[in-house]
């Protein structure tokens, strides 16, 4: 086994199921995980925090006889690499995004977002608007992301990490987390809706390269919602098409977020879903998919 085999030896079965269905590729000078799936339009699948684009699997196994599905780990998520000495910023990841799909030769795509993924979509709507974006975007479908972050009810360790004067203290709260705790955080932001398998999954992704220790750095992306408000927000009052899909019960990315998103953006379909947390593209993959089919144009039943 080599050295880089090593770091999924302790991964389960499930985990490990889901590192053969993608690929690592290196794009500037990082590993970054890739899936790509399916034939047809393409879509581009842009993950959430803290999570991976492991949260699409369910999605993508109803969607890939409509359409190509392309997802990959931004840079500090999932199975990509997770390096101590970056910035993490939402500008870069948009960068990545886009190298990812010149990668694959994706020159059109359909885009779909979720939470953290849903700003770093707003900045390729803004490229797009401006005539910077490297790719044809034709569509866009927004879920239960904090855009809107001063709205936003972030976990007590992700608030302190917002300021300043208590950013210490964050770091300190983010090291004391266990396996155990991160699991059961997904369990609370889904609301039981995974299974424990489902739930393990996650959690090795999110201990992989030790992601605890670029919270801190990472967090840096609730600032960044602040100060690019104009340009972001902005692009999505100025784009279509484009649809909002929003979970009513998600307890950190609220309601609010999404009717007032609604409110900001007349000329988007909105709509609303009872039931589920944090992560409805994990937790109720057949509706998401039916969002997506919808937003994108493609042939597939709709959920009851």
């Amino acid at each position: 086994m080599t050295a880089s085999n090593k770091a999924f030896e302790h991964f389960s079965k499930a985990t490990k199921s889901w590192l053969k269905s993608g690929r690592h590729e290196t794009i500037d000078g990082r590993q970054i995980f890739i899936t790509d799936r399916g034939s047809g339009p393409a879509i581009l699948l842009i993950h959430g925090h803290p999570s991976s684009c492991n949260d699409w699997e369910g999605v993508c196994d109803r969607l890939e006889s409509q359409a190509r599905l392309v997802a990959f780990d931004m840079i500090g998520w999932g199975l990509s690499d997770k390096p101590d000495a970056f910035s993490y910023s939402l500008f870069q990841q948009a960068d990545l995004a886009e190298s990812v799909l010149k990668l694959l030769g994706i020159t059109e795509a359909h885009v779909a977002s979720h939470d953290l993924g849903t700003s770093n979509h707003c900045e390729l709507l803004a490229r797009n608007l401006e005539g910077s974006l490297s790719f044809k975007l034709l569509s866009s479908l927004f879920m239960d992301g904090s855009i809107l972050q001063w709205i936003s009810n972030e976990p007590p360790s992700q608030d302190l990490a917002q300021c300043n004067e208590t950013l210490f203290l964050a770091m300190e709260e983010f090291k004391k987390g266990t396996p155990e705790s991160y699991a059961e955080d997904f369990d609370n932001m889904t609301l039981g809706n995974l299974t424990a398998e489902q739930i393990q999954v996650k959690t090795d992704l999110f201990c992989y390269q030790d992601q605890f220790l670029r919270l801190a750095a990472q967090s840096n992306y609730m600032r960044e919602r602040y100060i690019n408000s104009d340009r972001w927000v902005g692009a999505m009052q100025k784009t279509s098409p484009l649809r909002i899909a929003w979970a009513t019960d998600d307890p950190v990315a609220t309601i609010n977020i999404g009717r007032e998103l609604s409110q900001r953006c007349p000329q988007a379909e909105y709509v609303e879903k009872k039931g589920i947390g944090h992560f409805p593209n994990a937790e109720d993959p057949e509706w998401v998919a039916t969002q997506l089919a919808l937003s994108a144009g493609l042939s597939y039943p709709v959920a009851k």
